[in-house]
């Protein structure tokens, strides 16, 4: 086959794996554009600070008109993450039976086929964890407004502070598992202080998993679920494809709010602790996705062609599920070794920083 006939088709093979770079629930919420991708080591955006001046009239025709200033905002220059993770697939680790895999039936095997196999597979759980950390990424932005990545020891290796508006993340003074909890009037607060304070209605709640069972199970709602007459509320279960379950909807002071309950988690690389993306005692309350302006950007990783005999496998750069790869295939003779390396450089960025609001700790 010739070789951009290859080419080709190993990009088809590689976006038929498109299921390991699906989005999770969070991610989700962040869009992406073409203008989004940029070939930039940094990337130069404006944080909008919220301002909702209504224009006051002139007094007389040809009267003086009204100075306007330049809307509020914070101008940021940031460098996105570095992702590049690689699996070395060695020639006497064919040997070795892999999980769908069969065990040989006869001497003779197709080494050259089962490297290219294992090279997929690389790719593929490479490509997942990266994804499961942007996921991370849009959890630490949405919870905290801040970004705050480690490196393979746990230590702190990328921080990244958006100046979130501290009044817009909540810590209920009385939980809403305790005597005197009142959820409604506590989402009611929040919710009218995004209101005011972004012009936006809020329409979603988004629930830990021990905050949403200290809601239903506190008095106060469960008397406004009785009052059934009034259509305050419908529940429901529905799974839905990103790891989050729809309850349904209800109305709480002046908001009508669909409910979802995030349970969804990942394994720490270091020490395997397995860590929910929403703090199950947390609640995000957000706006409809298109009052969001959430952005999924991502900056270009210089990767250097090696040639070889597997390095048409993958493309060198490929769009996959949203996010830019770049993937390279390198060999050692001497070892009898070949290496998958894949990297990216997502950054889950909230340009709207006035639109949503978190209320933290709400049960113990």
């Amino acid at each position: 086959m010739p070789i951009p006939n290859l080419k080709k088709t190993m990009l088809s093979v590689y976006e038929a794996d498109g299921q390991f770079a699906r989005d999770s629930f969070l991610t989700s919420l962040f869009r992406t554009r073409p203008e989004y991708y940029t070939d930039g080591e940094r990337i130069s955006i404006d944080i909008v600070k919220s301002s909702r001046k209504a224009m006051p009239v002139v007094t007389t025709l040809g009267g003086e008109p009204v100075r306007v200033e330049a809307s509020v905002f914070n101008g940021v220059e940031v460098e996105p993450p570095v992702y590049l993770g690689e699996r070395p697939i060695s020639v006497f680790s064919l040997l070795q039976r892999e999980p769908g895999e069969t065990e040989w039936t006869t001497a003779r095997a197709n080494w050259a086929a089962k490297v290219a196999e294992r090279l997929r597979t690389g790719k593929n759980q490479i490509t997942d964890m990266i994804m499961r950390s942007i996921e991370v990424q849009a959890a630490q932005v949405l919870q905290t407004g801040t970004l705050t990545l480690t490196d393979k020891l746990g230590n702190p290796a990328y921080t990244l502070n958006l100046g979130k508006n501290a009044a817009q993340i909540v810590t209920p003074a009385t939980k809403w598992d305790q005597t005197g909890g009142d959820p409604e009037a506590d989402v009611d607060a929040l919710a009218q202080l995004v209101a005011d304070t972004a012009g936006v209605t809020v329409a979603t709640l988004v629930f830990g998993r021990k905050a949403w069972n200290a809601f239903m199970k506190n008095s106060k709602i469960a008397s406004l679920i009785q009052k059934d007459s009034y259509n305050l509320g419908s529940f429901s279960n529905d799974v839905r494809g990103r790891g989050e379950v729809y309850k349904g909807f209800i109305v709480l002071g002046s908001f009508r709010l669909d409910l979802y309950v995030y349970n969804a988690s990942y394994e720490d690389f270091q020490t395997g602790t397995v860590t929910r993306y929403l703090d199950e005692r947390n609640v995000l309350v957000l706006p409809s996705e298109e009052d969001l302006d959430f952005r999924l950007l991502h900056a270009v990783y210089p990767m250097v062609r090696k040639e070889g005999r597997f390095s048409n496998l993958v493309p060198d750069e490929a769009t996959i599920g949203r996010v830019r790869f770049y993937n390279k295939v390198y060999e050692d003779e001497v070892a009898n070794t070949c290496t998958i390396q894949v990297a990216a450089r997502p950054l889950c960025l909230p340009v709207s920083l006035d639109n949503w609001g978190v209320l933290k700790e709400v049960c113990a």
